[in-house]
């Protein structure tokens, strides 16, 4: 039978270290019960990493059902089964419904990914939806991990984060141009046909900052949007600012990173700590793609040259208040912090998981559970 859960998660515990990317534990159930230790066992162990935990025989089958990564399945096609107590993906599916839990997973690729709010976002925002799905952590920098998960029926979609945006998309079967153009991948979704297809969903939520920031009444003559950093956030913003036929201004500490993707978007560059080539009419935007924590030295002229203070766009978002939205604040900016650009792409990609649109209240509960995931987060330097 199985052992008791304190056991079973002080084993699983054992084998939570750097090197391992899944665990996995298996014994022979002699009651429905053992499941029922088991699957508590895995949900109350503390481990963020996937854990695959099974109880053999008949008598563990609902271990198979409670299961929730990398469930081995037979096929009706089989004459025999690999194990005993093997189900086909439809009889799984079907007693999850019938038991109102989740038959589509969802997870976030990366490492790290403790501090995610995606699992915030998702799980508040499917139960809105009415959809039997679930959202989770994968934590891993090994592309044959994503490949082994994404690879299950029972998939539905993923974020990815670094290390592995770039490093994705020999896994799908096709790629949007846009994360083409930008370098990355931080969506997974399955189409109509249930292909696995790549994209970028970033430059879609700074695309809404951007809009935002040239409808303000006296404002739209400011048509130019400076960029903070040179880095792989930083093509996201660079991407979104042309293509809204904008114009392009960019600074980087590293100069020549900052001329190279000034060249490929057809940009410039400037400084942000002296004598600036500042636009006529100033700027409508300022995106700020550095780390949070990265000290940033600003003009003020940056904040003053406009009809109105430019709109400061955040990407990073710990802490909250990084170094530009102080400085955005002190000169009376409006900002657009890292948790709403987080949330707006999570939207979009709800979008393209679930083929649906997201109406304002469904995004608000989505909006309300990430805000409230960071305020608990007391080890991280959210503030």
């Amino acid at each position: 039978g199985v052992p008791p859960a304190s056991d079973v998660q002080n084993l699983i515990r054992q084998f939570d270290r750097d090197y391992v990317d899944v665990i996995k534990v298996v014994f022979t159930a002699s009651c429905t019960d053992d499941c029922l230790t088991l699957a508590h066992a895995v949900r109350s162990s503390g481990v963020r990493k996937p854990v695959i935990a099974l109880a053999m025989g008949e008598a563990g089958r609902l271990s198979r059902v409670l299961n929730t990564h990398m469930t081995p399945v037979t096929h009706k096609a089989l004459s025999t089964k690999a194990a005993p107590g093997q189900m086909t993906v439809q009889e799984i599916d079907a007693m999850r419904q019938s038991m109102g839990l989740p038959t589509r997973f969802y997870y976030v690729f990366g490492k790290p990914t403790s501090k995610s709010a995606s699992p915030a976002l998702y799980n508040a925002l499917f139960p809105v939806k009415g959809v039997p799905c679930y959202y989770d952590r994968h934590e891993t920098d090994d592309p044959k991990t994503v490949e082994a998960v994404i690879s299950s029926p029972r998939f539905g979609g993923g974020s990815v984060t670094i290390p592995l945006k770039e490093k994705v998309a020999p896994l799908l079967h096709s790629v949007s141009e846009d994360a083409k153009i930008i370098g990355a991948v931080n969506t997974i979704y399955k189409d109509a046909k249930g292909r696995l297809v790549g994209t970028n969903t970033d430059y879609l939520a700074l695309t809404r900052g951007l809009k935002h920031a040239t409808s303000r009444s006296g404002n739209q003559a400011a048509k130019s949007v400076l960029v903070l950093g040179a880095g792989g956030a930083a093509r996201a913003a660079c991407y979104a600012v042309k293509k809204l036929g904008m114009d392009l201004f960019l600074w980087n500490r590293t100069k020549t990173k900052a001329d190279s993707l000034a060249s490929e978007f057809g940009g410039q560059t400037i400084v942000i700590d002296g004598p600036q080539n500042t636009p006529q009419g100033g700027f409508a935007a300022l995106i700020g793609t550095v780390p949070g924590s990265s000290p940033l030295d600003v003009s003020s002229s940056l904040f003053t040259s406009s009809a109105l203070p430019p709109v400061v766009i955040e990407m990073a978002y710990l802490p909250k208040e990084t170094p530009l939205v102080k400085a955005g604040a002190a000169h009376g900016c409006e900002c657009v912090y890292g948790i709403d650009i987080l949330i707006w792409q999570g939207v979009e990609q709800a979008r393209l998981y679930l083929g649906q649109d997201i109406t304002a209240q469904e995004e608000k509960a989505a909006t309300q559970a990430v805000y409230a995931y960071y305020e608990q987060v007391a080890a991280s330097t959210y503030t």
